[in-house]
């Protein structure tokens, strides 16, 4: 299946699969006389023949007990995910009959050497993968004291890395810690779920069927991001370390009152909740991702566009994928430590929906409603006169003490609320009955400060040093070039010098300018500075770089 991803024909045609498999009893035997075959029979054979037929493009999927087989592999591990069929996990494959069924999207640590040594490699790997982050070969965490201290100081070393240099592997912070890039996410996600669930006045320790399920939708996320030069596992770790910088930076500064300038809204990164959910919307922001532009996506008509009525279609998937993941049956401890209640769920899909949709910055309808807001809100605070978009709203709702509320057109999840309400499985009653149902001006100020945090991390590479910039730009660039290749779009080449400096000047130089008066300047991160940098040497080197990452394409070199 991953040959088939890359495989041309002479004719330069794709060549598209799709794959069945089963389990179970069969009876076999050569059958016939001129032409003697051998043959398979039975109900088995019939289930994988319409595992085949009810599978997807470029998907395998697989029977019930062939899931519990993989499921229990000694040698492999494999990234499974249950089919869901208008949120219910039964599809029909013979008739009136319905079958749980599943996708087998990929496997880790396979080692193809069935020679002794071989498989003991890959159990070696396999349990190497699982100690790192803490795990037994049984799945239990081993000294859960020892690992969750452990893993709070790896959080902290990768909080601590200066902005700039962020995710640098010459960094000497970043000497002490494990390089697997799951232990990372884990120890960081884990370090943010415990303060919340102490803010509840629970414990301070994460319970072990928790842990178990956090390293699992950390893995199953992880492998459910596709191989892009760009909008990949990698960049959505860098992302994810950018967003939890901006929030512990801006936590420190908002505890410490180092800044002068007063934040749109303080109480936001006082709240665990919020910036657990903001970084976790940074991990997951582009699983999925097939490494073409949503225009791709819809000028193809590709079914993912179809689906999603051509809006931000990439940014729709990879939330049904994260949230599919997070509701299925055995993630079910993570799902209440995380939503325990109606009004957690709503304020989550708040979260998810506002950071991840606002990260489709190729949208320019979705970049001018948020460049509104913004202005709304910032209008309102710098004038001592109401805005018109204000009207009375007497029962205070959405916990702000302001008893005002502001026109739905403003609202950046209108558009999308059914969909949110849809995917989080929130009923009627649910709705009436929470307190976060309505939108005001506090709701605005804190839905502008998500926006801006996600697009700055986003792109935060353009606003670190000139090693983060030009690495992930020459990633871009790779990206795009295969996209050319595949006869998706012209070739970027002849225009990505000047089209960089139009992209930092236009977008990046504005945001960080929004950014930096929405969060009360944070002096200490220099996003406006970092990118003015950027752009003068761009200016100067530019042209010669884009030669070279030209010439290194043509090579396979590496940033």
């Amino acid at each position: 299946m991953d040959f088939i991803k890359t495989f041309r024909t002479k004719q330069g045609e794709q060549i598209f699969l799709r794959a069945g498999l089963a389990s179970g009893p069969v009876v076999a035997g050569v059958i016939g006389n001129d032409m003697p075959r051998y043959c398979f029979f039975g109900n088995t054979v019939n289930l994988a023949s319409r595992m085949e037929s009810t599978s997807d493009e470029m998907k395998v999927q697989c029977s019930d007990m062939t899931f519990k087989l993989l499921r229990d592999a000694p040698n492999h591990i494999f990234d499974l995910r249950a089919r869901m069929e208008d949120y219910v996990h039964k599809i029909q494959v013979n008739g009136e009959c319905l079958e749980n069924t599943w996708w087998i999207d990929r496997v880790l640590a396979l080692n193809m050497d069935t020679t002794t040594g071989g498989i003991e490699t890959a159990k070696t790997d396999i349990e190497t993968a699982r100690l790192s982050v803490g795990f037994s070969h049984e799945g239990s965490r081993r000294n859960s004291s020892i690992c969750s201290t452990s893993f709070s100081m790896q959080s902290l070393v990768l909080t601590k890395q200066a902005w700039s240099t962020l995710n640098q592997q010459n960094s000497e912070r970043l000497l002490v810690v494990n390089d697997v890039i799951s232990n990372n996410i884990y120890a960081i996600l884990e370090n943010l779920l415990i303060k919340v669930l102490v803010s509840r006045g629970e414990h301070d320790l994460l319970s072990y069927e928790i842990q178990n399920e956090l390293l699992d939708y950390v893995m199953k996320i992880i492998l459910m991001y596709n191989s892009n030069h760009f909008h990949s596992i990698d960049h959505a770790f860098h992302v994810m370390l950018a967003m939890n910088k901006l929030c512990d930076t801006l936590v420190n500064t908002v505890s410490t009152d180092d800044c002068k300038n007063v934040t749109l809204c303080d109480s936001f990164f006082k709240d665990p909740y919020d910036l657990f959910g903001m970084v976790f919307a940074a991990f997951v922001h582009d699983v999925g991702h097939k490494g073409v532009s949503n225009k791709m996506l819809t000028d193809t008509q590709d079914d993912l566009a179809t689906k999603y009525s051509n809006v931000s279609v990439a940014e729709r998937q990879s939330i049904d994928i994260a949230i599919e993941l997070l509701f299925s049956p055995e993630m079910c401890h993570l799902k209440e430590a995380i939503i325990p209640d109606v009004d957690c769920k709503i304020k989550f899909g708040h979260i998810m929906f506002c950071a991840i949709l606002s990260s489709d910055i190729a949208s320019p309808d979705r970049l001018k409603t948020c460049k509104a807001r913004f202005e709304v809100v910032h209008n309102v605070q710098d004038s001592s006169k109401k805005a018109d978009e204000f009207k009375e709203d007497p029962q205070g709702t959405c916990g702000s003490d302001l008893k005002e509320t502001l026109n739905p057109d403003l609202c950046p999840l209108k558009s999308s609320w059914k969909d949110m309400c849809k995917v989080l499985r929130l009923r009627q009653e649910d709705l009436q009955r929470s307190r976060l149902n309505n939108f005001t001006r506090h709701c605005l100020e804190v839905h502008v400060l998500r926006e801006h945090l996600m697009q700055v991390a986003d792109v935060s590479h353009c606003m670190q040093d000139w090693i983060n910039f030009v690495k992930w730009n020459f990633k871009l660039y790779k990206e795009l070039m295969n996209c050319h290749e595949r006869g998706l779009m012209p070739d970027p080449t002849p225009g990505w010098d000047a089209g960089q400096i139009s992209f930092l000047k236009n977008y990046v130089l504005p945001l960080a300018a929004r950014s930096e008066k929405s969060l009360g300047g944070v002096p200490s991160l220099n996003l406006t500075s970092n990118a003015e940098k950027n752009i003068s040497r761009w200016s100067v080197d530019g042209q010669a770089i884009t030669y070279l990452y030209c010439e290194g394409v043509k090579n396979e070199e590496s940033e």
